[in-house]
Formats: C-alpha cells, sequence, structure tokens
C-alpha cells in the first residue's frame, strides 16, 4: 500500500504555493490606511476646525452681548422706575391743603434726574464713561385740571391724575472684542399720585 504525501500536511496560499503570505488581507476586506490618506484626513479636520471656531467665537459673543444688554435694560428700567416715584412726591402742600393734587414741575424734573443718573452710577464702565454726559434723561410732568383729563403727550393715554413720566435710554459697550460696536438701553415708566379713597386706612 503506498502512502500519499508522505504524511506531511501542506499549507498553500494564493496560486498553489506552500507557505504563509506576508501581504495578506486582515479580516474587514481593508488595509491600513496609507500614510497619504492619514494626511488628507488630518488637513480636512483642520480645515473643519479652522471654519468653526469663528463661528463658535461669534456665538459665544452673541450670548455674551445678550447678557449685558439684558442687564442694562433691567437697571435702566430700575433707575427710570426710582426716578418717578421719587419726582411724583414733590407735591405742592399748600395745594394740597385744599384739597388739590398738583405736582411742582420744576423740582420734580430736578429729582428725576438726580435719581435716575444716582442709579446709572455703576454701569459707568459700560457705557464709557460717565452717565451724566452719556445718559439721555426724559421728564414729562402732567397736571391735569381738578375734575378732568388730558391726553398723556408720549403714550396717548388719557390721565387724570398728577402724574411724571421718566424715559431712560444709554449707550452699551459690547463685550468679548466687539467693544467698537454700541447697543442702547431705554426703559420709561411713570407714577401718579391718586387721590385716598374715602374710609381708606393711612399708611
Amino acid at each position: 500500500m503506498r502512502r500519499l504525501g508522505g504524511g506531511r500536511g501542506a499549507c498553500t496560499g494564493a496560486g498553489g504555493r506552500g507557505g504563509l503570505r506576508g501581504d495578506t488581507v486582515p479580516p474587514g476586506g481593508e488595509g491600513v490606511p496609507s500614510p497619504a490618506a492619514r494626511a488628507a484626513q488630518a488637513g480636512a479636520a483642520a480645515l473643519l476646525l479652522v471654519v468653526a471656531l469663528p463661528v463658535l467665537a461669534a456665538a459665544l459673543g452673541l450670548v455674551a452681548d445678550g447678557g449685558v444688554m439684558l442687564l442694562c435694560r433691567l437697571r435702566a428700567q430700575g433707575a427710570a422706575d426710582l426716578a418717578a416715584l421719587a419726582a411724583a412726591q414733590d407735591v405742592d402742600l399748600e395745594r394740597l391743603a385744599r384739597g388739590e393734587r398738583f405736582i411742582v414741575e420744576e423740582q420734580a424734573r430736578r429729582d428725576a434726574r438726580d435719581w435716575a443718573l444716582g442709579n446709572l452710577e455703576p454701569l459707568a464702565e459700560l457705557m464709557g464713561g460717565p452717565p451724566q454726559q452719556l445718559a439721555e434723561i426724559e421728564v414729562e410732568v402732567i397736571n391735569p385740571p381738578p375734575g378732568g383729563s388730558v391726553r398723556h403727550p408720549r403714550t396717548g393715554r388719557l390721565v387724570s391724575d398728577p402724574t411724571v413720566w421718566v424715559a431712560v435710554s444709554f449707550p452699551v459697550r459690547l463685550p468679548l472684542g466687539l467693544a467698537a460696536l454700541q447697543g442702547r438701553a431705554w426703559a420709561q415708566a411713570d407714577a401718579s399720585v391718586v387721590e385716598k379713597k374715602a374710609g381708606a386706612q393711612g399708611s
């Protein structure tokens, strides 16, 4: 009986040649990327980063600017509210003793401006200068005739009580390298001297 193959096993690769080939393709069907392919991928990632960085910086700038504008808007509203309330206290006491409500216009205008500017002092840096020079304070004092009403010169509504209207506006410098650009904060408020209702308890 003849023995086939001499009893020795053989491992054949492509072309029927024995032995293992050193250039066999690993499982998955794809080889390791070449240096040129890796360089191309790195270049694409760097280009994407260069394009995305300015967009990200602009988005951060908009968020910061929006926060500053919101803060200044709230401070402007607070300054207008306090200025109107302070000015509404300037009632002519002699007329009040006769039962007539009347706001002293010159004093009310002066007090409204002083209170508004005083409350804007902490924002001098954001304004880019002192509020006395940069802020605009508008004041309207309305004294309707007793028992009558007049049209509000700014809002157009009918006013039947002595009223002080105050508007506050000022420039706002934007942060994060956008200081050359400016926004503007604006707010308005009014306060009235109302007649005390019969039977109401005093404070």
